[in-house]
């Protein structure tokens, strides 16, 4: 059995600014079966526009050998509209525009698609050192609204130690 997994985040944010690089691979192989290997890479820039409103573009890369996806390559920008930013809550809504290009293994076919990419972001504190947040996409093609993506993700963060969290 071989596994091996790395992931890194790059984040620099000013008054107006936010750059995130993320970076993410994945592999695991017991005897001739290949049950993970994958990876990706995603670039993301966010410009504040005012209290509410920021400009969104990113790029993003991933490859999923498992699910016969050779390359995938995505790139978009649209608004992003924070509707709550307390102490212990904060609510994002980010509705944008995506191109896709992706190339499948098997069968061997090259798709181009247009498609919204609308994502709904929670973030809740939870007591002084727990935070817990999600985020939810919705991608449907925009010239065939029945062809949609759904994907999420939660993350939990809680402090063990002032130096030290556990992030999930």
């Amino acid at each position: 059995t071989y596994r091996f997994a790395a992931e890194s985040q790059l984040q620099h944010k000013s008054k107006k600014n936010l750059w995130l690089i993320l970076g993410k691979y994945s592999f695991l192989e017991a005897g001739s079966s290949r049950f993970v290997n994958r990876g990706f890479v995603h670039l993301r820039y966010n410009r504040k526009l005012g209290s509410i409103f920021r400009w969104e573009i990113f790029n993003q890369l991933q490859t999923n050998r498992v699910l016969k996806v050779d390359k995938r390559y995505l790139a978009g920008t649209g608004p992003r509209i924070k509707f709550l930013d307390s102490e212990k809550l904060r609510l994002y809504l980010g509705i944008l525009y995506m191109f896709e290009w992706e190339k499948i293994i098997e069968p061997s076919e090259v798709q181009r698609n247009h498609r919204m990419s609308s994502y709904l972001s929670v973030t809740e504190g939870i007591g002084k050192s727990f935070t817990l947040s999600s985020t939810w996409y919705y991608q449907p093609r925009l010239d065939l609204f029945s062809d949609y993506r759904i994907a999420g993700n939660v993350k939990l963060d809680f402090a063990i130690t002032k130096a030290i969290h556990f992030i999930n």
